[in-house]
């Protein structure tokens, strides 16, 4: 499984073979690198289905963290026996805003905001 994902025929066809050729149930593939400037598109690859998950795309170079960030939510939603599809759908909404509200701190890519779920339901103090 030797290949360079350059396209989203690429994206299903690297999803299809973890499934079939090593048999996970689930895989996520995202999509935050990928050449679209106005939507991040991830994937979540099941033995039944395809599902992907948009977002918009933020301007920013403060995303570090984002894939640590983004697998620790899915392990955590797991872990409270969440479905494999709603705990990637969260994990999506939680780096999506934590992208949206980056603290703006450090000198080149600084980290995302893990308290942003705070702002956005107005627990923030400002």
């Amino acid at each position: 499984m030797d290949f360079k994902i350059n396209s989203e025929a690429d994206i299903y066809k690297a999803g299809k073979l973890f499934i079939e050729e090593i048999g996970s149930k689930g895989v996520v593939i995202k999509g935050g690198h990928s050449t679209d400037l106005t939507t991040a598109k991830d994937y979540l690859f099941t033995t039944e289905d395809v599902f992907t998950f948009d977002s918009p795309r933020y301007e920013t170079k403060h995303t570090h963290g984002t894939g640590c960030t983004f697998s620790a939510v899915i392990t955590a939603e797991l872990a409270k026996g969440k479905s494999i599809y709603a705990a990637v759908q969260k994990a999506k909404n939680f780096i999506a805003l934590s992208i949206k509200h980056t603290p703006e701190i450090g000198q080149g890519r600084g980290p995302v905001n893990h308290f942003a779920y705070m702002k956005e339901v107005g627990l923030d103090d400002e």
